[in-house]
């Protein structure tokens, strides 16, 4: 079923996943580089096709940068949502 999100805005990404719901949840918040990419990769990994993550995280290179290649590396669709002044959200799914 889908949710409805407030947001701030929507940062770069497949804006048609706004609505998704998450299948699993991540949160890297208070982590910095490398360990929230690390463990985003962990899941994504491991994401089976269909299903969606939800990334949380308050580490802004690692929302704008780090985790958007990791999924285009993966081919996986994402949407990059800023969510308020120190959160953003990452939402992936695997095709």
């Amino acid at each position: 079923m889908a949710e409805t999100r407030t947001y701030i805005e929507i940062v770069k990404g497949n804006r048609s996943l706004i609505d998704e719901s998450a299948d699993l949840q991540l949160d890297t918040r208070g982590k910095v580089c490398p360990y929230p990419a690390l463990e985003s990769k962990k899941a994504l990994d491991k994401l089976p096709p269909g299903e969606t993550i939800e990334i949380i995280t308050d580490f802004r290179p690692t929302a704008e940068d780090s985790i958007p290649l990791l999924c285009e590396n993966q081919k996986v669709d994402y949407v990059v949502i800023r969510e308020s002044s120190k959160t953003w959200l990452i939402l992936a799914k695997r095709k």
